[in-house]
Parts: C-alpha cells; structure tokens; sequence
C-alpha cells in the first residue's frame, strides 16, 4: 500500500503500487485517479472505501476548484465514506461506543 508524489520541474509525478485490499483478499487495482484537467488523487486501503470515496469525487460539479477551496470537501467526502462504510459493516458492533471509556483490562 504505496503511493508516492515527487516534485518535478513542470509538475508532480505520481506513483503507487497497484495492491489493492478488500477484506482479506488483497488484488491488484488502481490507486491513483484523475481530479480534473490539473489534478489527480490518490488511495490506499481497503477498497470499498476507495470506492465510496471515488463516487463521491466523481460528482464534484465542473470546472473543479482550486485546491485550497477543495481540501475541506474532499475531508467531507472521506468522512462521509467512512461513516457509511462503518454503518455496514458488522465488526463496528464490537466498537467502544465512547472514546473516552477505558480499554479493558488485560487477562491475568
């Protein structure tokens, strides 16, 4: 789960490897995806989030903004994927439903 961003005289060159997880099954896939004519994003991680994630870039109205108006929708966007993942999936149960309550204790 790779990927790496290198400032370039014109630009910045992307790359990743293509290991891509879903649940225990790990595959090969894309990591990096276009933004828009200036832009690309990248993932990594399990892939129903990516998906989640993708989906909702995809929707982002034309032309896109400049980064600095986009970084807090695109946090919203991964916020959003990750909230929803969480909702189905049936290990979130076992969560703490409460940051602050303490760990269990370790057996003795």
């Amino acid at each position: 789960m790779l990927i790496v961003a290198i400032p370039a005289d014109h630009g910045i060159v992307f790359g990743s490897d293509t290991q891509v997880t879903a649940g225990a099954v790990r595959s090969t896939g894309t990591k990096i995806f276009p933004l828009n004519a200036h832009g690309s994003w990248g993932a990594s991680g399990e892939l129903a989030l990516i998906q989640r994630v993708a989906e909702r870039v995809a929707c982002l109205p034309a032309p896109v903004q400049q980064l600095p108006g986009l970084r807090d929708t695109l946090t919203g966007f991964v916020k959003e994927a990750m909230t929803s993942l969480l909702a189905v999936d049936f290990r979130t149960q076992f969560f703490f439903k409460s940051p602050r309550r303490p760990p269990l204790a370790p057996p003795r």
